[in-house]
């Protein structure tokens, strides 16, 4: 038989600090400052073990919270890029027909908004990050993409488009907020992300 899980507690903000220089994090099992292995202490993690060797671990959620910069290049407003008519074109010949890419991926679209419009996504370069785009990274994977004046282009073409309801694109679980590998755990597992309060 299961035991029961032992409560998580959350770091407020301004509510301490490990002394500066000990290489102590805060613990999110107890909520002491303590050397830390994927957030718990290793108090923690050796009375987890005794209590709960040779047992199933128990479903839980986790809160997820990442914070990091994105260094963008300058670029012109998007309303100003010449293949902004492409992504336009794209959108008026495709939106008919479209169905959510995710959707389509599992032959279900149970966990998908269709009360709303579909939604266009860059799927591997926003327009925002045209202008850093590595040339030879990109031509290794799109062969022929290599020159700096068909980048624009690329980016507001079909290869670089996908339809996605919003719930697959914006919301908590959608690709522009969940981390890559949540993103693609969820095409196989139902309702592994859902919006923190």
């Amino acid at each position: 038989m299961l035991k029961p899980a032992i409560s998580v507690l959350w770091l407020e903000a301004g509510s301490g600090s490990a002394p500066a220089g000990s290489g102590e994090q805060f613990c999110f099992r107890c909520g002491k400052f303590a050397p830390v292995v994927n957030a718990i202490c290793t108090d923690c993690i050796g009375r987890w073990k005794e209590e709960y060797v040779g047992e199933n671990v128990p479903g839980h959620e986790r809160k997820v919270t990442r914070t990091y910069w994105i260094s963008y290049p300058e670029h012109a407003p998007r309303e100003d890029d010449p293949h902004y008519r492409d992504f336009e074109e794209y959108r008026r010949r495709t939106k008919d027909t479209a169905q959510c890419a995710r959707g389509l991926d599992r032959g279900d679209f149970s966990e998908c908004s269709l009360d709303k419009p579909l939604e266009l996504h860059h799927a591997h370069i926003e327009f925002s990050l045209a202008n850093a785009v590595d040339l030879s990274w990109l031509e290794k994977a799109y062969p022929g993409v290599s020159d700096p004046d068909q980048v624009g282009a690329w980016v507001e073409s079909a290869d670089n488009l996908l339809w996605l309801c919003e719930r697959c694109h914006r919301s908590a679980e959608g690709v522009h907020n969940a981390s890559a590998s949540d993103w693609e755990a969820e095409k196989f597992v139902r309702n592994l992300i859902r919006e923190a309060p």
